[in-house]
């Protein structure tokens, strides 16, 4: 929905600055269109960036923070269920 040529261009503080993020949207509005949008500027405005400051980069789904394939394997899976095919032929 945002031309590559103004993603690749913009920072996320040039992004971020009076929603100009918004403007860069080309395409049907749809309904479902409007809908994200309105859902991704919520979760947009909580965000405050601090010059000067590192970011950081937090995998969420391993206790260190650290990413992995073990726990990106074991996210894919989470919540399944699983059981011994052997014992269903039995």
């Amino acid at each position: 929905m945002v031309p590559k040529r103004i993603a690749n261009k913009r920072t996320i503080a040039e992004t971020l600055d009076n929603f100009r993020w918004t403007r860069d949207i080309h395409g049907e509005a749809t309904p479902a269109v409007i809908g994200q949008v309105l859902q991704l500027s919520n979760i947009m405005s909580d965000i405050h960036l601090q010059l000067g400051v590192q970011d950081t980069h937090t995998w969420r789904l391993s206790p260190s923070g650290q990413y992995t394939a073990q726990s990106a394997y074991q996210a894919l899976f989470q919540g399944s269920t699983s059981f011994d095919s052997w014992e269903r032929i039995w």
